[in-house]
């Protein structure tokens, strides 16, 4: 399945220079040096389950037609075919106009060997997925259908339908979003094989009030265990801008881990159009204080499309690393 669907992606690649498409993407690759002679390594944005290095590149491409795109990403190997995602999203409702028949709402099919994730609205900057479920396989097939007021999706895990163990559970994710008000979104999903309860929420400061700052908005996520109503993790950012001045606090509870209370703050300048410092500082566990304190400070300089960063970051428990990366996007 996954190398049908790369070579799916492939060959609509190869038609870009006969179609009328728009091409985009971007590149990544970040070195880690650690301060204490330990050999370097590569990183990137993530890490899995167990705090193993998720990345040692990662890169997009996008393709995007009158009524379709294709992506195809990589990461943790971006030459290995195996570790390859893409994923085709149609247009339905586009689609079906060309030959006269008027849906009454947009309807968007997805399909690909990647996850597929319902409805969430919660910035989680310390990458837990607070507040958003999805399917825990990668042959997602997946549709969206946006009315004017509010939006469904239901998606699952193909493979998971039919499999010949009838112990599996069929995974499923359906979900839906709204927007109740300018600057209010709220969301609600639930995947079958998590059994979890996904609420999300993001407000809009500035779109609601007379405030006059660039940024502000508020966002939470609340991820319920259904067999558990006592299982909670919960999430809150508030993200500001103004005047070149960004700001990120946000803190995460979470009830069933070793590390009930975690809080981090970053903080970013644009010193210049091109130069972008930045510092950060947080507790991944307060019950555990001063073993648990992580901070980092670098900066960002763009030179046309391509960032370069260099970023100094370390904990109390932990040696301080150098992180050297770029960025590409086109």
């Amino acid at each position: 399945m996954k190398r049908i669907m790369i070579a799916a992606c492939l060959i609509v690649f190869a038609a870009v220079s006969i179609c009328a498409v728009d091409v985009s993407g971007e590149f990544s690759y970040y070195m880690g040096i650690p301060l204490d002679g330990s050999a370097f390594y590569e990183s990137g944005y993530d890490t899995d389950s167990s705090g193993n290095e998720l990345f040692s590149g990662d890169f997009a491409i996008d393709v995007t037609g009158e009524n379709y795109s294709v992506s195809v990403s990589g990461n943790d190997g971006v030459f290995d075919l195996d570790a390859l995602e893409g994923v085709l999203e149609i247009d339905l409702t586009g689609s079906l106009e060309t030959i006269d028949i008027e849906l009454p709402a947009d309807v968007t099919v997805e399909v690909g060997n990647s996850e597929y994730y319902g409805q969430g609205y919660y910035y989680d900057p310390n990458g837990n997925y607070t507040g958003l479920v999805y399917t825990q396989g990668d042959t997602g097939l997946g549709v969206a259908v946006d009315f004017d007021s509010f939006d469904i999706i239901l998606g699952t895990d193909v493979l998971t339908l039919n499999d010949a163990d009838a112990s599996t559970t069929a995974d499923i994710v359906v979900g839906v979003g709204m927007a109740p008000a300018d600057g209010l979104s709220l969301a609600v999903s639930y995947d079958t094989v998590m059994n979890t309860i996904a609420t999300s929420g993001s407000i809009d400061l500035t779109a609601m009030t007379d405030i006059e700052v660039d940024t502000l908005e508020v966002s939470y996520g609340v991820d319920t265990e259904v067999d558990d109503l006592s299982d909670i993790a919960l999430g809150v950012c508030v993200d500001t801008s103004i005047e070149g001045i960004d700001s990120t606090l946000w803190y995460e509870y979470n009830n069933s881990g070793s590390n009930e209370h975690e809080v981090y703050g970053s903080f970013g300048y644009s010193l210049t159009d091109e130069f972008y410092p930045y510092a950060s500082v947080g507790c991944t566990d307060i019950a555990d204080f001063s073993n648990a304190v992580e901070y980092g400070i670098g900066g960002t300089l763009t030179l046309g499309d391509i960032s370069y960063t260099a970023d100094l970051s370390g904990s109390t428990s932990a040696t301080p690393e150098v992180l050297l990366g770029i960025d590409l996007s086109f």
